[in-house]
């Protein structure tokens, strides 16, 4: 975006501003994409008492009860 804004062959006026607006929106755009999907697991997994019970069971085999 930076050779582009330098070189002029946007076709449109656009500057550091803009790049920086760009970059920003995308970044927030990925972490709240990422977010709201954790969030919509977790909901339906507490809606869904069964559910609930399957994943304690999977993860007391796969990662084990003791800390480490």
């Amino acid at each position: 975006m930076m050779e582009i804004m330098e070189s002029g062959e946007a076709g449109f006026d656009f500057d550091r501003r803009h790049v920086k607006a760009v970059l920003l929106d995308m970044l927030i755009a990925g972490m709240d994409t990422s977010a709201t999907a954790v969030e919509w697991a977790l909901s339906e997994v507490i809606r869904h008492p069964t559910v609930t019970k399957k994943l304690q069971r999977e993860l007391e085999e796969v990662v084990g009860l003791e800390q480490r």
